[in-house]
């Protein structure tokens, strides 16, 4: 029980950092439909990641909370841990029911969170700090994965132009990567991703209205991908010009449309 417990913290915390895989997105979404146990747990972590976003903006800052509050929740989970044994040893008879173990290792995770806020609440953004948000949640969500492999077919050099474009974005020579993925033609099946990826290098290098344009081009092709991508990044790129209106049309259909990203859209629009 205290394996899946932990393997449910684990999954659940790296969904909220957003380095989970596709798979493992799935397996999410469904878990979220069958265990209510399961979607019980992402909730209340959820809550409490919320109030970590909200108290605050610098990432070096929100990572050295985090680190923080792991070690803070560490300790006392093993201080329950230790009191269970004890607990079993001398009443053999005794069950510690999972359930309240949960209850108190989240009680104990709040109270570590207001611990830690009250010495850093000062440096939280505030609902009118859209350009911060912005860069915020980028940062969060700005993941490069590599497209996939060459097959020896005809689109061979497109998928390279691909793969290489996402490389040089990693190495922040945005300038390159856009230049890459202009090879790219229009009928290609993985169009929407150049797309995306020159509006992320656009953003990037300040060009914020560019980089919305070229999210409305994938946003135009209707049923040919990417289209979850287009919305989160565009919505965060109005967010950065402080068009917050906009910004909001396109968080509430990620929202709506139940994609994967809709929990994270839900902690920005309450923040806007």
């Amino acid at each position: 029980m205290q394996n899946t417990i932990d393997q449910d913290l684990n999954l659940i915390e790296r969904y909220f950092e957003s380095t989970l895989s596709l798979a493992e997105l799935d397996l999410v979404s469904k878990r979220l439909e069958n265990d209510p146990v399961f979607k019980e747990r992402l909730e209340r972590y959820e809550q409490i990641h919320i109030n970590v976003n909200n108290l605050l903006s610098d990432v070096s800052e929100k990572e050295e909370m985090k680190a923080n509050w792991k070690a803070m929740l560490q300790q006392e989970k093993r201080k329950q841990e230790e009191k269970a044994r004890q607990e079993a040893q001398s009443k053999p008879e005794a069950k510690v029911r999972s359930g309240n173990f949960r209850k108190y290792l989240l009680a104990a995770a709040s109270v570590a969170l207001l611990v830690l806020a009250f010495g850093i609440w000062q440096f939280g953004f505030t609902k009118n700090d859209a350009t911060e948000m912005a860069t915020h949640y980028w940062n969060q969500t700005d993941k490069i994965k590599p497209h996939g492999e060459r097959s020896g077919g005809e689109a061979d050099q497109f998928l390279g132009l691909l793969n290489e474009a996402g490389t040089a974005y990693q190495e922040q020579n945005f300038q390159k990567a856009y230049d890459l993925l202009e090879k790219i033609p229009e009928d290609y099946e993985m169009y929407h991703r150049a797309m995306i990826l020159q509006g992320k290098s656009l953003f990037q290098e300040g060009k914020i209205r560019e980089a919305i344009g070229k999210f409305d081009v994938v946003l135009d092709r209707r049923g040919k991908g990417g289209r979850e991508q287009a919305l989160w990044f565009q919505a965060l790129a109005y967010l950065k010009l402080d068009e917050g209106k906009q910004a909001e049309e396109n968080l509430k259909i990620i929202v709506a449309e139940k994609y994967p990203l809709a929990r994270k859209a839900k902690e920005v629009l309450e923040l806007i």
